[in-house]
């Protein structure tokens, strides 16, 4: 089996192949904020990671990013919420969007673990026919900045 290239020349390679310098540097810096959060410094960035954190970070995109189980998507949006939060304090929250509660409350500590502010939004059935607002802080606190990730489910945002 040949060797694998030095880690470096991985993302460099990316950056290349999704286009330029300033990419590079957001490759580079997204790939240290993952190997830090997951305590892992042989992770690397998947290609679909790269995609959607540069859509994200540098070309100030809305992403809805779908892979299989597995793949990453929590730590994609987890470090593209740093990258975002280090360019400016002020940024607003990377909105996760997940279909089930137990999930939100797995992601919501995942992320503080991976060492973000996180809040979970979602309602909780009540009987068959009332849904209770299970809110876990107001909504002003998005607003103003203090979240840096929100995972929530659609009916919390009706």
């Amino acid at each position: 089996m040949a060797n694998a290239p030095p880690k470096t020349d991985v993302v460099a390679a990316a950056a290349a192949a999704v286009g330029g310098a300033s990419i590079s540097a957001t490759l580079a810096d997204a790939t240290a904020e993952l190997r830090k959060g997951l305590d892992d410094t042989d992770v690397v960035l998947t290609p679909n990671q790269q995609k959607v954190i540069t859509h994200i970070v540098d070309q100030n995109q809305d992403v809805m990013y779908i892979d299989r189980t597995g793949a990453g998507k929590s730590e994609t949006y987890f470090t593209a919420a740093k990258l975002l939060r280090k360019a400016d304090i002020r940024a607003g929250p990377v909105i996760v969007i997940t279909p089930l509660v137990v999930l939100i409350v797995d992601q919501v500590r995942r992320a503080k673990a991976f060492g973000l502010k996180a809040e979970g939004h979602y309602s909780e059935t009540n009987g068959c026919s009332s849904m209770v607002q299970s809110s876990v802080s107001p909504p002003i606190r998005i607003v103003c900045g203090f979240v840096c990730v929100c995972v929530c489910m659609c009916a919390a945002l009706c």
